[in-house]
C-alpha cells in the first residue's frame, strides 16, 4: 500500500511541479479557460508519464526511466509542438515495448526462439538482396518507385526488405550477433554477398567491430591475436571501399559541426535564439523544424537536414546535455554489469552504437524494433543492477510495513 501511495504521490508532485502552474492570463484580463483544461490535461499526462517512467526506473533499468522522463520533458519544453506530440508517443511506444519484452523474453528458451526469429528475418532479407542484384526482380517493388537506388537510379534496387541500402546494410549488422550460434554460424559467409549487395559502408564497418570483440571476448585471445585479426579487418576494409563503396561523410559532418558547435539555438517556430537552449534541447521532434528552415540552412552552406544521421547529436540537439550523461551512465552500467551470458545482445549493442553515429537507426520502425529487442535480452543476461536491487529491497520494506512486535 504505502508502495502505490509514493509512486502515485511522486507522480503528482512532478506533473505539479512540471507544468500545471502554467496558467496562461488572456489577453482581455481574465483566465482563458482552454488554457486551464489544457494545464490539466498536461498534469494527468504528466502524472500518468512519470508513474510509468518511475516503475521502469526501479523495476527494469534506471537509465532507461530516466531517459524517458527527459524525452517527456523535452515534449513540452520549450516548445510544444504537433511533432513534439508524435515523437512523445513514438518513444512512449518503445518503452512499452521495451518493457514488455524484458517482462517476456527472461528465459533461454524465449531468447533463443526470439534470436531465430531474426536470422529467419534476416535470411528473407538476404533472398530478396539475391533476386535484386541478380536478377532484378522483387515483388514488393513491380509498379513502385523506389526511395533510394545503390549507386544511381535503379528501377530494383538493392535493398532486401526496407527501402534504403544504408537500412538494409544496417539491418544485417545488428541482427549478425544472432547468428553467432550453434547451427547459424555456418550461414554467415552469406552476409558477405548482402554487405558487397547493398553498396554501404556503414554496415561493414560495424559487422566487423562487432565480430572482433566477440571473438576477443568469448575465447580470450591474446592482444597479438586480436591485433592481427584487426589489421586483416582493415584490409577488408579499404577493399570495400576501394571497388565497392566510398564513404562520404562531408555533407553529414556540416550538421553535426552546426549543432556541436552552436552558441545558442534557434526556436523552431519563431527563429528566436536562446543561449540556455544549448544546453536543455529544442525539445524531441524539433530537429527538422530548425535544420529546415533558411535562417539555419546558412550554417550548413544551404543544405536542409530532415535528420542528423546521428542519434547521440540529434538526441543532445533535441533533450539537451542530459542525453549524453543519462548514455554515458546507461554503457557504464553494461560494462561493470557484463558477464559472458550477456555476449550476444552486447555485440549486438556495439553494432547499434557503431550505425547509430552515421544513421537515424532509432527513426526507422523495424530497426528500432529490433534494437528494442536486443536491449531487453541484454537487460535480462547482464548482472543485476545494484541501483535496482536497492530500490527494490528499500520500496519492498516499504510496502511491507512495521515489523510486528
Amino acid at each position: 500500500m504505502k508502495r502505490g501511495v509514493i509512486v502515485l504521490l511522486a507522480a503528482l508532485f512532478f506533473a505539479v511541479l512540471w507544468r500545471a502552474p502554467a496558467v496562461i492570463i488572456h489577453p482581455s484580463g481574465g483566465v482563458y479557460m482552454p488554457d486551464v483544461r489544457f494545464d490539466f490535461a498536461n498534469a494527468f499526462t504528466w502524472a500518468v508519464m512519470t508513474a510509468f517512467a518511475f516503475y521502469v526506473a526501479s523495476e527494469i533499468n534506471v537509465w532507461v526511466g530516466l531517459f524517458f522522463v527527459l524525452a517527456s520533458w523535452s515534449a513540452y519544453s520549450p516548445i510544444n509542438t504537433s511533432q513534439s506530440e508524435q515523437s512523445h508517443h513514438f518513444v512512449l511506444y518503445g518503452i512499452i515495448l521495451y518493457s514488455l519484452s524484458v517482462h517476456y523474453l527472461n528465459t533461454p528458451k524465449a531468447q533463443r526462439w526470439t534470436m531465430n526469429t531474426m536470422c529467419c528475418i534476416a535470411m528473407v532479407h538476404l533472398l530478396l538482396l539475391f533476386g535484386q542484384t541478380v536478377y532484378n526482380f522483387d515483388p514488393l517493388y513491380v509498379g513502385l518507385k523506389p526511395l533510394y537506388a545503390s549507386t544511381k537510379f535503379d528501377p530494383v534496387p538493392n535493398v532486401g526488405l526496407l527501402s534504403c541500402v544504408n537500412d538494409a546494410s544496417i539491418m544485417l549488422a545488428i541482427i549478425l550477433p544472432a547468428f553467432f550460434r550453434r547451427g547459424w554460424i555456418y550461414l554467415t559467409p552469406l552476409f558477405l554477398f548482402g554487405f558487397v549487395a547493398t553498396h554501404s559502408f556503414v554496415g561493414p564497418l560495424a559487422a566487423s567491430v562487432t565480430s572482433i570483440s566477440y571473438i576477443a571476448t568469448k575465447y580470450k585471445i591474446g592482444w597479438l591475436k586480436i591485433a592481427f585479426v584487426g589489421i586483416l579487418a582493415l584490409l577488408c576494409l579499404q577493399l570495400y571501399v576501394k571497388y565497392v563503396d566510398e564513404p562520404d561523410l562531408g555533407w553529414r559532418w556540416k550538421a553535426w559541426k552546426s549543432a556541436l558547435l552552436a552558441k545558442d539555438m534557434v526556436n523552431p517556430l519563431t527563429g528566436v535564439m536562446n543561449k540556455k537552449w544549448k544546453y536543455t534541447g529544442i525539445g524531441i521532434g524539433h530537429w527538422k523544424l530548425v535544420y529546415s528552415r533558411k535562417d539555419v540552412a546558412v550554417h550548413t552552406q544551404g543544405q536542409f537536414f530532415a535528420q542528423a544521421h546521428n542519434e547521440p547529436i540529434q538526441m543532445q540537439t533535441e533533450m539537451g546535455y542530459g542525453f549524453p550523461l543519462i548514455l554515458t551512465g546507461f554503457l557504464l552500467s553494461v560494462i561493470f554489469r557484463f558477464r559472458l551470458k550477456a555476449i550476444l545482445p552486447t555485440s549486438a549493442l556495439i553494432a547499434i552504437l557503431i550505425t547509430s553515429n552515421t544513421f537515424f537507426v532509432f527513426h526507422i520502425s523495424f530497426l528500432a524494433m529490433v534494437s528494442i529487442l536486443w536491449m531487453a535480452m541484454l537487460q535480462n543476461t547482464l548482472k543485476p543492477s545494484r541501483s535496482y536491487l536497492y530500490l527494490r529491497s528499500f520500496f519492498t520494506r516499504a510496502s511491507s510495513g512495521p515489523k510486528q512486535a
